[in-house]
């Protein structure tokens, strides 16, 4: 897949792959207060866990001639 490359400031092939999207709640008593609140009473129970877990992907793109990776989804580099 072609893709715009910040590091070689040109359009080059790029390699796809999912991750795991960064958990949105720490892993403490008010993240664990956030979670259950947006999950079960604003979402409800009864949500699709398969669209659910494709939500939780990210899709990464890695520049096969530097390196450098960026997440597809929210269009950032990571370094």
């Amino acid at each position: 897949m072609e893709s715009y490359c910040k590091k070689c400031s040109q359009v080059t092939q790029h390699k796809q792959h999912l991750q795991e999207a960064k958990d949105n709640y720490p892993n403490t008593f008010w993240g664990g207060v956030k979670k259950y609140v947006v999950e079960t009473l604003l979402i409800g129970e009864n949500t699709d866990m398969a669209l659910k877990k494709l939500d939780e992907q990210e899709l990464v793109l890695t520049c096969t001639f530097c390196g450098n990776k960026k997440v597809e989804n929210q269009a950032t580099e990571l370094q």
